[in-house]
């Protein structure tokens, strides 16, 4: 059994603040870095911008050896009233034997005791260009040989340098640290600490702001959390730094592998922001990236902590209920184009080697045929061939209604291609006769599929043409189709792209000029249940068999999919987001389809290892030729089991 206080310890909690620091006034910015941190009581990480301590912008105070005793003074007071089972990252000069550093202090809180310094991280690039003067006070890391400081203060000796990897032995979160300038330097320390093993790279800026330079920090976090595949968290100093000619906007970001989870609005007297993180996705990721695991890695010291965990209800992890489809309009067409096109070159490729056949297409009236249709027809058109040469077929069976027949009939007309109608049922019926079959059963579905399929490859026989594949990623992940019949094709046009996606693919291609003469198709075929249309319709002549009825909604596969075998996340992991992203499901739901999901992936491997040639257009292919291969008598017992024992 799962004990419920563990069934979150996958994720941790970062905040990063820019308290209203106000320059060379220590203990009114001990209150405003407390203050700060009241916004988030929740967190396990608290990162605060460069030399939060005293301000970055002291300039030449920092020569004072007054201002340096006050940081010193001023940590023992923090260190006492951090009264939090947290890490609090706090950036202040620090005297290193005759040399002055600008560093970072790992605090380790406690609720009860004293707090305590786990590490000390000195910068290493120092800029001195432009408004940047730091190598007038600060030394370098890189002029730096001690490993250790005592600063007094009962602090003890404590671990000085930018190989510290500070871990959480409770969660396993393992994070280091680096400052403002180390970010934009060519080989920044976190390259260093992300290969030793960092999961979390902490920043603590201080950056002051220019027109343009808020688009450029950005990418540049962003970036850096994809190229180490970590979580990143970058702290800025807020508009109490602003002083004589630079502007400081306190500008905050927390990143994940190459996307924004969080940021802040700029320029505000103070803020805060929270994400949570998850290593046991970071490493997944890092384990399937042989590039990264190749990377010669330096040894850095680790520092060992332990954090009370926190059983985390509400999550703030950014979690989509539709992860392959962007949330945002102007991306989600971006991504449809590069789709579209990806999806004509290809085609257009096996059509040139060849020597430009025809096309034999089965379609049905439903989203997937819909979609190899119109990306065979856009083909054409590009490549200059008539679109009738595209014999597209429909073939209605035991359970076709007149809905979805009219849809395709409408489809084919309006696109100019060769439209066939070719029924199944008395090739059906005498196959049933002949197996004296009457129970409207698997075997009834599947000879009507198999039917369908043979007519399609005799008519490419025919012509000397191609059976283009109309399946998608979600059918071949839950083996929704039939062994030796729509499972097989020539070329699998559709096989990368999941079921939610293929909607919104057909919607924006519905949209475009070159189709606006069947975008009344379109529209009613987007709004037409899915069904494999095998069994007998109902009395008024509706459509009884629904896909989603039998194997659970698409929208929750897709979301299996992606975080159960893109991610390959643990059971408890894909429960507990799949619990944020689908609040209106009720649990018991959503464990129901879990379990389906992990029983149809495991048992229907056998039709993916002979699936024809499938365009992998996206960041997963189920072909065994490209990025799943796994054995069809694999046992995924322990998974359910896992399932099962999740407590809600």
């Amino acid at each position: 059994m799962i004990h419920p206080a563990s069934k979150n310890t996958a994720f941790s909690r970062v905040a990063a603040l820019s308290p209203q620091v106000t320059p060379a006034n220590t203990q009114a910015n001990i209150q405003a870095i407390l203050d700060a941190a009241s916004t988030q009581p929740d967190a396990d990480i608290y990162l605060t911008p460069e030399m939060s301590l005293c301000g970055y912008t002291c300039q030449d105070l920092f020569l004072q050896e007054h201002l340096i005793e006050q940081c010193l003074a001023g940590l023992n007071t923090l260190m006492m009233e951090f009264r939090r089972s947290a890490i609090l990252i706090v950036g202040m000069p620090v005297r290193v034997g005759s040399k002055v550093c600008n560093c970072a202090c790992v605090i380790k809180g406690n609720p009860i005791e004293g707090a305590k310094l786990l590490g000390i991280i000195p910068k290493t690039w120092l800029p001195n260009y432009s408004e940047f003067y730091e190598m007038r006070w600060f030394a370098s890391s890189l002029d730096c040989t001690e490993t250790e400081v005592d600063l007094g203060y009962g602090f003890g000796v404590v671990p000085f340098g930018t190989d510290l990897i500070f871990r959480d032995s409770n969660s396993g979160l393992a994070f280091g640290v680096e400052i403002c300038e180390d970010l934009w330097a060519v080989t920044p320390p976190s390259n260093r600490l992300a290969l030793a093993g960092a999961h979390l790279i902490c920043n603590l800026s201080a950056s002051n702001e220019l027109v343009g330079k808020a688009d450029y920090r950005r990418e540049l976090v962003k970036t850096q959390s994809g190229r180490l595949i970590c979580a990143y968290a970058y702290a800025s100093a807020s508009t109490g730094e602003s002083v004589s000619d630079t502007v400081f906007s306190g500008h905050c970001l927390i990143a994940d592998n190459n996307r924004i989870l969080v940021e802040n609005k700029r320029l505000q007297s103070q803020s805060s922001i929270a994400a949570d993180i998850c290593i046991t996705e970071i490493e997944g990721e890092r384990n399937r990236n042989s590039t990264f695991r190749k990377q010669t890695v330096q040894p850095c010291r680790r520092v060992d902590f332990d954090l009370d965990r926190k059983v985390r209800t509400n999550l703030l992890k950014s979690c989509s209920p539709t992860p392959f489809i962007p949330d945002d309009e102007a991306r989600r067409n971006t991504v449809c184009e590069e789709i579209a096109g990806i999806q004509t070159a290809a085609l257009g490729r096996r059509l040139s080697h060849l020597g430009y056949p025809p096309v034999v297409i089965g379609v049905s009236g439903g989203l997937d045929s819909t979609l190899a249709l119109l990306i065979a027809h856009m083909t054409f058109s590009q490549v200059g061939l008539p679109t009738d040469r595209i014999i597209a077929m429909t073939l209605p069976g035991m359970g076709t209604s007149d809905h979805t027949r009219s849809n395709a009939e409408a489809l084919m007309c309006g696109l100019g291609v060769t439209s066939e109608t070719h029924s199944i049922v008395a090739m059906a019926e005498a196959e049933l006769r002949t197996l004296g079959h009457t129970t409207h059963d698997v075997t009834f579905e599947n000879v009507q599929a198999r039917a369908r399929t043979a007519l399609l490859f005799n008519r490419a026989n025919q012509v000397k043409g191609l059976v283009l594949g109309t399946g998608d990623l979600s059918e071949l992940a839950l083996g929704w189709m039939t062994y030796c019949g729509d499972s097989e094709s020539h070329y699998h046009i559709n096989a990368g792209i999941p079921k939610t996606l293929i909607r919104v693919l057909v919607e924006w291609m519905g949209r475009q000029p070159i189709f606006h003469m069947v975008r009344p198709s379109i529209e009613s075929i987007i709004h037409t249940p899915i069904s494999p249309e095998l069994l007998p319709l109902g009395a008024g002549g509706e459509i009884v068999q629904q896909t989603e009825d039998s194997i659970g909604p698409y929208i929750l596969h897709d979301f299996f999919l992606y975080w159960a075998i893109r991610k390959q996340m643990p059971p408890r992991y894909v429960l507990c987001l799949a619990k944020h992203a689908f609040p209106d499901y009720d649990f018991s739901i959503i464990r129901k389809w879990l379990k389906v999901f992990y029983s149809r992936f495991a048992s229907q491997q056998f039709k993916r290892n002979s699936m024809p040639d499938g365009l992998k257009v996206g960041t997963m292919s189920l072909s065994p030729r490209s990025d799943l291969r796994m054995p069809s008598e694999a046992s995924i017992q322990t998974w359910i089991d896992e399932v099962d024992a999740f407590e809600e």
